[in-house]
């Protein structure tokens, strides 16, 4: 599925959008424009509702010298529609990098894809300090921003994971810290450091896809994949492509006994 089904779609993270729906299988309501969608579902953007809040909240977009609060309004909505729409596009792209590589006297196409099933870090995963929401408010005290948005922010309980760190042993390089306190200390600084680098697009969640080509280089219906893995990590990348191409040989041999 697409990075549009992550949680900090501009409509989530930001005021002056209009309202999106969740992914649904329901047709089409009045007023309403089809976003995104994505084998039977879809994501529809209120049009009708976002003349309205254009209206009352002054959006305003290039020429900007519309001639009528009407015409300004719906120009803005059609242009707020347009900016979230290129959004879902961009996130719904297949393959970001592809590669093809021969094994004996077969053929594979490998390709690494964004995971958008897969949520935040701090979410999907065990060991991690307490994030907040998205939120307007001031930062409390043993907090830290971990990102930003125009007026958003989420912050980081860097108090509290020092607190887990030092309760569940944590560490980090170069890990003969002199201390306990230290390396509690170093290890919640490299937390934070690693979900800052997620929520800037320093790194991402993919999954690895090969596919068995034929004769003419075209996909086979042989295909293995393993999804939530960091984008980083060449080595680890490679040994899962090593297993997936395995995967594929043995439903080559098992069709072959078929």
């Amino acid at each position: 599925m697409s990075d549009s089904y992550r949680t900090d779609a501009p409509w989530d993270r930001e005021d002056g959008h209009g309202e999106v729906s969740d992914w649904t299988t329901r047709d089409k309501r009045p007023g309403e424009m089809v976003l995104s969608e994505d084998r039977r579902m879809k994501r529809f953007y209120n049009f009708a509702g976002a003349v309205k809040l254009a209206r009352r909240d002054g959006w305003n977009t290039a020429p900007f010298n519309w001639p009528t609060d009407g015409a300004r309004a719906h120009a803005a909505a059609l242009a707020d529609f347009e900016h979230l729409r290129r959004w879902c596009t961009d996130m719904m792209t297949d393959a970001y990098r592809t590669e093809t590589r021969d094994h004996g006297t077969m053929q594979f196409r490998i390709e690494w894809v964004h995971d958008s099933d897969h949520g935040a870090p701090w979410v999907e995963e065990c060991g991690h300090g307490e994030v907040s929401d998205w939120t307007t408010r001031d930062k409390l005290p043993g907090e830290m921003i971990l990102s930003s948005d125009r007026r958003m922010k989420r912050f980081y309980n860097f108090a509290g994971a020092v607190k887990l760190a030092r309760r569940d042993g944590w560490n980090t390089a170069p890990f003969n810290w002199p201390t306990e306190g230290a390396r509690a200390h170093a290890a919640a600084l490299a937390d934070f450091e690693y979900l800052r680098r997620w929520c800037s697009d320093q790194w991402h969640y993919c999954g690895i896809v090969v596919t068995l080509l034929d004769a003419d280089g075209e996909p086979d219906s042989i295909d293995a994949s393993l999804w939530g893995i960091e984008s980083e990590g060449d080595e680890y990348h490679e040994e899962v492509i090593g297993e997936l191409i395995t995967k594929c040989l043995h439903q080559i041999t098992a069709t072959i006994g078929e």
